[in-house]
């Protein structure tokens, strides 16, 4: 098997998140052994997915071939995050309404989960309905996915950026990212039906024809410079 640790330790993050669920992973027992050693020396609560080889049998997520070969833990943690992303359901979309996704959860620490309570603190100050995270503080689950999918919009962060597009693909929501972890916050106006004005009438006027006054007015509308 080829070894790829940095790979298998990125993958290991969102494991350590998703405690129930199993990630099949081309790499050796003793690669996944070291991941596991270091997951559980920098969490506090200890806690440990399910990371097995490419040949082992059951139900799990196979990473072993996916599209990213490299051996930055950044992959590994992309591949996971959009392998477990591809189970949610399109539902209803609900207006205003807000998710993230691609935290990095790499530890379960106050510090960490203030990153959390801030991030979404400052979508309820801009008045939008916030679903949540993913992946979210407390385990991933479908529970969690279920959470997400009436999102209007989805904002994408570095970590996430494949699980993003697939969740938006999938449900329909409008998808915002940048680089540098830059996030745009778009207002969407409704200005309602359109109003007919039956008719314009000047009154007082003496230097101009009333022709010639529904002229500038038309040219102003429809933005063309006056004469």
């Amino acid at each position: 098997m080829m070894d790829r640790p940095g790979f298998v330790t990125g993958v290991a993050l969102v494991a350590n998140a998703v405690a129930r669920e199993i990630f099949k992973v081309d790499a050796s027992p003793e690669a996944i052994e070291a991941v596991q050693a270091v997951v559980e020396q920098h969490d506090s609560k200890g806690w440990w997915g399910q990371i097995v080889g490419a040949d082992a049998s059951g139900p799990g997520f196979d990473l072993s071939r996916c599209e990213s070969s490299g051996n930055d833990w950044v992959d590994g943690y992309q591949e996971a995050l959009t392998a477990l992303a591809a189970a949610i359901e399109a539902v209803p979309l609900e207006p205003n309404s807000i998710a993230v996704v691609g935290m990095l959860l790499d530890r379960r620490e106050a510090d960490r989960r203030a990153d959390y309570d801030e991030l979404a603190g400052y979508l309820a100050a801009l008045g939008l309905d916030f679903c949540g995270f993913f992946p979210a503080f407390d385990v991933v689950d479908s529970s969690q996915l279920k959470d997400i999918a009436p999102a209007s919009t989805i904002i994408s962060l570095p970590y996430g950026r494949k699980a993003a597009h697939a969740i938006s693909k999938k449900t329909g929501a409008k998808l915002i990212e940048l680089d540098q972890n830059r996030v745009n916050v778009v207002f969407e106006i409704n200005e309602g039906k359109t109003t007919k004005v039956k008719s314009i009438s000047f009154i007082g006027n003496r230097a101009f024809t009333d022709g010639q006054l529904r002229d500038i007015i038309t040219t102003i509308i429809t933005g063309r410079p006056s004469p």
